[in-house]
């Protein structure tokens, strides 16, 4: 899938996560979202593999915040 509908898909994790506080009902929620969507598999495969390595809130809410500034554009890695 295009980059723009992994956006949307971040965003719409993003989203929910604001309301979660416990780590690993976040991770198991944005871990069923991506596998739920159609989009590039490298991508999915790379996401989910980082997503499985967070410790805390912060650092997953970092991780899918940077995934989404990747997709607009803004990564500081380009």
């Amino acid at each position: 899938m295009a980059p723009d509908y992994l956006k949307s898909i971040l965003e719409s994790i993003l989203d929910s996560l604001k309301n979660m506080s416990d780590l690993r009902e976040a991770k198991d929620f944005a871990v069923n979202e991506i596998k739920n969507h159609r989009i590039d598999e490298t991508a999915k495969r790379k996401l989910l593999f980082n997503i499985g390595q967070q410790t805390s809130m912060y650092s997953l809410l970092k991780l899918l915040y940077n995934s989404l500034l990747k997709y607009e554009g803004m990564s500081v890695n380009q």
